[in-house]
């Protein structure tokens, strides 16, 4: 009985790597082709290098894979499957105070200031591809005819398509905050009381309603 448990358990361990990577594999074969490499210098290496270099392939790799790094035999359900040994040595988080992110190097996570800088002189952004950042040319345009915006993933920016789409079945929008769309409870809420309207960072979290009545009783 207690052998047919395990046999049982590990099938489905097995079946949840294989999805799994099988997800990994099509992202970062889709992500390939908006890397911006001269084809003369396409090879293994240097398409490997450029994936490393972009900031959206390593924390995505992250969240697929932070549960694979910890100590010995810690509490994880029937379906959760391990990569790595017992001994493995665990994944160390950002040494700022409060950030749950991964570490890439130097103690801090891309945020923070880890992984590959922009080459330009002075520049301390993250960089994306070939060295540069989304300021200096790092980023590719949104391959929508007429779009200026730059690309998000799989070739599109946020208004067309860019980024993980809304969790809803059917809605084809862009995820925000918690994994829907504005129209579906997505994004951040006005911190107005009763109020469920999206709101604006710049305008003090509120809704433009909320904003412009709270501007108006100060200016009172």
């Amino acid at each position: 009985m207690i052998s047919t448990k395990i046999s049982e358990r590990n099938d489905v361990q097995i079946a949840v790597e294989t999805s799994r990577s099988e997800n990994v594999e099509r992202y970062l074969f889709r992500h390939v082709f908006s890397l911006d490499i001269p084809r003369p210098l396409i090879s293994p290496m240097t398409v490997c290098s450029a994936l490393l270099q972009d900031s959206e392939v390593t924390n995505f790799l992250a969240s697929v894979f932070k549960d694979e790094f910890h100590w010995g035999a810690a509490s994880v359900s029937p379906i959760s499957v391990r990569l790595t040994t017992p001994n493995s040595p665990q994944r160390r988080h950002c040494q700022v105070e409060e950030c749950n992110n991964f570490m890439v190097s130097k103690g801090f996570c891309i945020r923070h200031g880890g992984g590959l800088r922009c080459r330009v002189d002075g520049c301390k952004t993250s960089a994306k591809r070939n060295g540069l950042c989304w300021k200096h040319g790092g980023s590719l345009a949104c391959k929508r005819e007429g779009c200026t915006n730059l690309n998000k993933s799989r070739g599109f920016c946020w208004s067309h398509g860019g980024g993980k789409p809304c969790s809803k079945t059917g809605c084809d929008r862009t995820a925000l905050r918690g994994g829907r769309c504005w129209a579906h409870g997505g994004g951040k809420r006005c911190t107005f009381d009763g109020c469920n309207r999206p709101c604006v960072e710049r305008h003090n979290n509120l809704c433009p309603q909320h904003f412009r009545m709270e501007s108006l009783r100060q200016s009172e």
